[in-house]
């Protein structure tokens, strides 16, 4: 649909020169209403680098979904994301009229999705998630990053994992589905098994819909990219960072979940349903450890997908 665009469209659409959304996202309608993170403060992200958090007016978006309506083959898209990195922290009532809108413009629409973080989950309760969910809030958008406390705490997440069970326990109790992500390496070579063995478990008492990993990549000028500099922080190698989502996958025992592993970040594109793939993914990176030579997997994989 987006393909169909003129470039003075898109400029009118999107005042970002790049947007940011899930793979899973692809073909879904995408309504600009911020850019940035309202945290801002994780040592790994693009985002403590940027700091541009923004947040359109109502009236801006207002015209947006109203351009959005006329374009060609609209109708075809059920599914709409909201743009920006923390979509539900913004405030429920104001959340709840882009939704009307969204239902004026774009009747169609079935499920709107989003970002979203642990605490501000928390933070709207049961009954204004429930309020969101009976007016079409879809699929939540969360980075988990880890099950190990210890490495929540040294990256700044903001959250730990008895937050992030509350949390995922209320989305249960609400109905609203939720998929997650995490960060192979995010430990370093300090807490490279308990990150994996403690993020699988964590999955494992929870119910993602789906599940994300990627690799850790140090953003320039990062507090991360500090501390490697400081040698405070050591970073795994690529045939390190296999071993890792190795242990990982080992561990992990979900079920009716989506595995994503085929952000270019990693070293081998995996992409399964657990349990049934499990093992055929495990295959693959067993492979990948034995040929000694990641980079090449990553290259010829990539061009075939």
């Amino acid at each position: 649909m987006f393909m169909r665009m003129s470039r003075e469209t898109m400029r009118q659409l999107y005042e970002d020169e790049i947007v940011y959304r899930p793979p899973l996202e692809a073909t879904s309608i995408l309504l600009d209403v911020a850019s940035g993170c309202s945290w801002s403060r994780c040592t790994f992200c693009r985002e403590e680098v940027r700091q541009r958090y923004r947040v359109s007016d109502l009236e801006t978006i207002h015209g947006k979904l109203k351009l959005l309506a006329t374009l060609p083959g609209i109708t075809d898209h059920r599914t709409l994301f909201v743009l920006g990195e923390n979509g539900l922290g913004l405030p429920t009532d104001f959340l709840l009229s882009i939704f009307a809108d969204i239902h004026c413009f774009l009747p169609h629409v079935e499920n709107i999705n989003m970002y979203a973080r642990v605490k501000e989950v928390l933070d709207k309760g049961e009954d204004d998630l429930s309020r969101l969910k009976e007016q079409g809030m879809g699929d939540l958008y969360i980075g988990v990053e880890s099950g190990s406390n210890r490495v929540l705490k040294n990256c700044c997440k903001g959250t730990s994992v008895a937050m992030m069970k509350k949390c995922f326990g209320l989305l249960d109790q609400v109905g609203i589905p939720y998929a997650l992500s995490s960060i192979i390496g995010l430990g370093g070579k300090e807490l490279t098994a308990e990150h994996a063995i403690q993020t699988a478990r964590f999955y494992n008492s929870v119910h993602p819909k789906s599940i994300r990993v990627m690799t850790l990549t140090p953003v320039h000028g990062s507090t991360l990219q500090k501390q490697i500099l400081e040698g405070s922080f050591t970073e795994l190698t690529a045939a390190e960072a296999l071993l890792e989502e190795r242990l990982f996958l080992e561990h992990l025992e979900v079920k009716n979940c989506l595995l994503i592993g085929t952000h270019i970040s990693n070293n081998v594109p995996l992409l399964g349903m657990l349990p049934g793939d499990k093992e055929r993914l495990k295959n693959l990176l067993d492979e990948a450890i034995v040929s000694h030579n990641p980079d090449f997997w990553q290259k010829r994989d990539f061009e075939n997908m």
